[in-house]
């Protein structure tokens, strides 16, 4: 029998078998929010509404950021690594190492500017998601004719050109 309260299918629908809350548990509400967003979007029927619902909640985060940096847990990073090695949508794997990533002491930390980076890669999936490219000059809005033609495949977000997030020290 199915238990839709404690453990709906959506919660550890991921091929890793991590359930949503053991990421989410260790973060600041919206951030953790966001994160919730993006591991389920495939799985509840409206992706383009999740991924933009994360959005909402990254910037909602990256305005209410008081410090420059916010500590993660090791147990959050381990989990997360899970995922990563079970996942191949490369935005996502960006989108996690922009979160949940070890800064040089063994430590994590995500940084104001990481922020920035998952928001890159979630606008990657929306556009994805909505089967459109983002525009080569204004990346947050469809692209325009006059743009070359880009891929999101494995692009990782315009601002780095990578699909590995920048690690800070």
């Amino acid at each position: 029998m199915v238990d839709l309260v404690n453990h709906p299918p959506h919660y550890s629908a991921h091929p890793s078998g991590v359930e949503v809350i053991e990421l989410t548990e260790h973060l600041p509400f919206c951030l953790g929010n966001a994160v919730k967003y993006v591991l389920r979007h495939r799985h509840k029927g409206n992706p383009v509404q999740d991924l933009e619902k994360a959005l909402w909640s990254l910037n909602r985060q990256r305005g209410a950021l008081t410090v420059s940096l916010i500590r993660v847990p090791r147990v959050a990073i381990l989990a997360a690594k899970k995922v990563v090695d079970n996942e191949g949508d490369p935005n996502l794997v960006g989108f996690l190492n922009a979160v949940f990533h070890e800064d040089a002491s063994g430590t994590g930390a995500l940084y104001w500017g990481d922020l920035g980076v998952a928001i890159a890669y979630v606008e990657n999936m929306r556009y994805a998601a909505l089967g459109v490219t983002p525009c080569a000059s204004t990346p947050t809005t469809p692209c325009c004719a006059a743009c070359p033609p880009t891929s999101l495949s494995g692009a990782g977000p315009r601002s780095t050109g990578s699909t590995a997030a920048p690690r800070w020290t």
